[in-house]
C-alpha cells in the first residue's frame, strides 16, 4: 500500500487577493485535487488559520472541496492532509491568500 500524493491546492491560488467589495466577511470555496496509487482515498482534513495553517477546520470529508465564511483585512494560510483507507496520510503545501 502506498500513501496518497500530497493534494493540489486549485483555490484559491498562492498569492491570491480576494476583494470582499467592502463587505465584513467573505464566503471562500477551497479546491484540491488529492489522488493516490492505491486509488483509496478515505478522507481530506481542511487546516485554516492567519499564521501558518497549523488549525484544524474540517477533520473529515470525501469532497474536494470546502466552503468557510472568513473575514476581511486578513491574510489565511490553508493546506490539506489527505489519508487513504489504511490509515497513510501526505499533507499539502501551505497555500495563503489575502482578502481585501
Amino acid at each position: 500500500s502506498y500513501a496518497p500524493f500530497s493534494a493540489d491546492l486549485t483555490a484559491p491560488t498562492s498569492g491570491q487577493v480576494i476583494n470582499s467589495g467592502g463587505a465584513a466577511s467573505v464566503s471562500v470555496t477551497f479546491q484540491w485535487v488529492g489522488s493516490d496509487p492505491d486509488n483509496d482515498i478515505a478522507s481530506y482534513a481542511l487546516y485554516l488559520d492567519n499564521t501558518n495553517g497549523a488549525t484544524q477546520v474540517v477533520a473529515s470529508q470525501t469532497a474536494a472541496t470546502a466552503t468557510q465564511t472568513l473575514a476581511s483585512g486578513k491574510t489565511y494560510y490553508w493546506k490539506v492532509v489527505t489519508k487513504d483507507k489504511l490509515g497513510n496520510t501526505s499533507v499539502s503545501t501551505v497555500n495563503s491568500f489575502r482578502i481585501n
